[in-house]
């Protein structure tokens, strides 16, 4: 079983990456290793709880990971999206939407 400094570290720290609140991220995963790294030192060598800590660990910042990874991919595909869109934006005259067509029947 995990300590309990490292699961609210953990919740802390899935919660910061879901919301892309960066800074935190940033803060907390150091302290969710070192909380991580003080509970292995306390176990005796060779009891199973450290490994099981050790693959917890790495099972989450890997996902933390992942996550920010598709966040900042999808924040890079919104940014060429509006650069796009920018170009056609600009390219419209002002009173286009007032103007109605010259088409006679």
């Amino acid at each position: 079983m995990l300590p309990s400094s490292i699961t609210e570290l953990e919740n802390q720290l899935r919660s910061a990456v879901v919301a892309r609140r960066y800074e935190d991220v940033r803060r907390i995963a150091p302290q969710f290793c070192a909380a991580a790294r003080t509970a292995i030192v306390q176990l005796r060598p060779g009891d199973p709880v450290r490994r099981e800590i050790v693959l917890h660990v790495d099972r989450t910042l890997e996902w933390a990971r992942d996550m920010l990874i598709v966040a900042r991919t999808f924040v890079g595909t919104e940014l060429r999206r509006f650069t796009f869109l920018q170009k056609y934006a600009l390219s419209v005259p002002q009173n286009a939407s007032n103007t109605k067509t010259n088409v006679e029947a």
